[in-house]
């Protein structure tokens, strides 16, 4: 694996040839990927990025999909990427479809993870108030801000999903969240919107959904339809909103159906 720190954004690396990129979900970052990235470099150079106000990535007071796609577009313009294929899942699946709608000449392919081309509602307010209720300047273990999230975060996995994200400084031992929290409170409903797509999209396209989650309904399905034109559905059984964890030999083998050689 290579790691790189782009003058703006982070990303690993695994495998060579073809180039697919990988977009994580919001809290996430590009290590969340790391499975699915490593099956998928048998064939392809994959490059997973942090998005910005993400794991590694810069921060910034902006969080709006036509933004981050243009940091996406940025990132393989430096790395002499012509044009690639991109996996995004969840708020990473929104950003992947900008960049198709924004970006054309420079997409091949586009797989879009568990999340449709709609405006959802605000579901994240549990999930603020625990990350909010971590008092930062006092923990000195994970263990002692699960302790302190838990109230408000009821869901265990999710828990350690998120301290994934929590660091601590090397010079007094302080905590920090590597996302940009209050950041991403204040554009929050700019995440949960739709990404803003103008005109048709004609990229190939597959959406993988999880039969159990609930991102996937009807209206959001209506409107991949309506906007992606060249696009089809596999719904995976028995799985919700985290396929790459769940089912990752799965999601890699539909990647590899849909790129291609």
């Amino acid at each position: 694996m290579i790691t790189a720190v782009h003058p703006q954004l982070f990303f690993r690396e695994w495998g060579s040839g073809y180039p697919v990129v990988v977009l994580h979900g919001l809290f996430g970052a590009s290590d969340n990927w790391a499975t699915v990235s490593k099956l998928l470099a048998v064939r392809y150079r994959v490059i997973a990025v942090d998005l910005r106000n993400h794991g590694l990535s810069f921060h910034d007071p902006i969080h709006r999909y036509p933004e981050i796609a243009a940091d996406v577009a940025r990132l393989l313009d430096d790395l002499g990427i012509i044009s690639a294929s991109v996996i995004g899942h969840s708020m990473g699946g929104k950003v992947a479809m900008q960049f198709a709608a924004d970006f054309p000449h420079m997409i091949d392919r586009l797989v879009v993870v568990d999340i449709f081309p709609l405006a959802y509602e605000p579901h994240h307010d549990d999930v603020f108030a625990g990350l909010k209720a971590v008092p930062l300047d006092q923990v000195r273990r994970r263990t002692e801000a699960e302790s302190a999230m838990e109230p408000y975060i009821l869901d265990h996995t999710l828990r350690l999903f998120l301290l994934k994200s929590l660091g601590f400084r090397l010079e007094d031992g302080s905590a920090y969240w590597k996302f940009n929290l209050e950041g991403l409170i204040s554009e929050y409903l700019y995440i949960v919107a739709a990404p803003h797509i103008v005109a048709p999209v004609l990229t190939p396209s597959l959406f993988l959904m999880g039969e159990l989650s609930e991102y996937r309904v009807e209206e959001g399905d209506r409107l991949r339809r309506a906007l992606f034109l060249n696009s089809e559905v596999e719904v995976i059984p028995n799985a919700g909103h985290w396929l790459h964890g769940q089912y990752p030999e799965r999601v890699a083998e539909l990647v590899f159906s849909h790129v291609g050689e």
